[in-house]
């Protein structure tokens, strides 16, 4: 039986293709069994390819210019401007914080001498130097990012002040405050 089935297998036409060629084996009586003028020709299959991305809400503070409020006359105050600036991704909220500085006592920011003497000072969120610029609500400011692009930039300015004090000692004062932008 085994014979049987194997001459079986060797007397039936194969055809095959390669390339675009008709190939055909033999059967045992010489013939292809193919026909000459038949083509195999090609097809196609399609596939998706799922692509996909997570854009994080991002921001990044670009740039922070000293506040210097150059000589002081303790008679009277003096008040200074700074800028830094923030870019977001596009509609990323932010909240911009300014904590109180190395020297605060209390809620209030003084600057040191590094003799044990102080001045105090005070940043401002607007012009107008009402509302104290720190952290914690309500003393903070919100921006929403348009893009990391160079047209994304925001620039916050700070509004800082000295207020006048009899008190004060000759001497270079300086402190250190953190800006944090929280997103």
């Amino acid at each position: 039986m085994t014979k049987t089935i194997i001459r079986s297998v060797l007397a039936a036409s194969v055809a095959f293709a390669v390339s675009g060629s008709v190939f055909a084996a033999a059967s045992e009586d010489g013939t292809t069994g193919a026909n000459p003028s038949q083509s195999v020709t090609g097809g196609s299959i399609t596939q998706d390819l799922n692509v996909s991305a997570v854009v994080n809400r991002y921001c990044k503070n670009l740039a922070t210019t000293a506040l210097a409020f150059s000589n002081f006359n303790p008679d009277d105050g003096v008040d200074q401007t700074t800028t830094f600036s923030v870019r977001c991704t596009t509609d990323t909220v932010a909240t911009v914080s300014l904590d109180l500085g190395s020297n605060a006592s209390g809620s209030q920011r003084r600057m040191a001498d590094g003799s044990g003497n102080f001045l105090n000072y005070q940043l401002y969120k607007e012009t107008g130097r009402s509302n104290v610029w720190s952290t914690g609500s309500g003393n903070t400011r919100s921006v929403t990012g348009t893009g990391l692009g160079s047209s994304g930039e925001q620039t916050l300015t700070v509004y800082g002040r000295v207020p006048a004090q009899d008190d004060a000692k000759p001497g270079v004062y300086t402190d250190i405050v953190q800006v944090t932008v929280e997103y």
